[in-house]
């Protein structure tokens, strides 16, 4: 309300400065420069009504600028994990590998923590599951040979 008033009596101090201004100026009447600078208040006031200004709303200027993080698809940061060149994943994909197999063994009611649980799954399942899980460095052969494993591993499960 303060604010409202304090833009009130500024706009209304500008009002009679310009008709002041052009009748000591120019000589232009009193009267007419009143109503000329009421005039253009009122195409303003119009405007800002037709064009839906909101009123009630304080912001700043300039409008904050608004940060969009892109996120690329699955598929773009799957082949940004894998080396071409060595054969190798990155270490962050080498994780997300062994989580999803862990994972799986848990659910065939293996100790993923266990290195004889490991043994008797490799024996089991014919794969080598103990240096999958074991290895630091995994290539793009291992893991699309994980990948079908789990597959066969639900696969199983379902089929139960």
């Amino acid at each position: 309300m303060k604010q409202r008033l304090i833009l009130i009596a500024l706009g209304g101090t500008a009002a009679a400065g310009i008709a002041l201004f052009l009748r000591f100026t120019m000589g232009v009447p009193l009267s007419f420069s009143l109503t000329l600078v009421l005039m253009t208040v009122a195409i303003g006031i119009v405007h800002a009504v037709v064009t839906g200004v909101d009123t009630q709303t304080h912001t700043t200027w300039p409008p904050p600028v608004q940060h969009t993080t892109y996120r690329g698809s699955e598929v773009s940061r799957l082949a940004w994990a894998i080396n071409k060149h060595t054969g190798e994943v990155s270490p962050g994909m080498a994780r997300r590998v062994q989580k999803v197999l862990n994972r799986a063994l848990v659910r065939q009611g293996f100790d993923p923590e266990s290195p004889s649980d490991h043994t008797r799954a490799s024996r089991e399942w014919n794969a080598p599951i103990d240096e999958w899980l074991t290895e630091p460095v995994i290539r793009t052969e291992q893991v699309s040979d994980i990948v079908a494993l789990v597959e066969k591993m639900q696969s199983a499960t379902k089929q139960e």
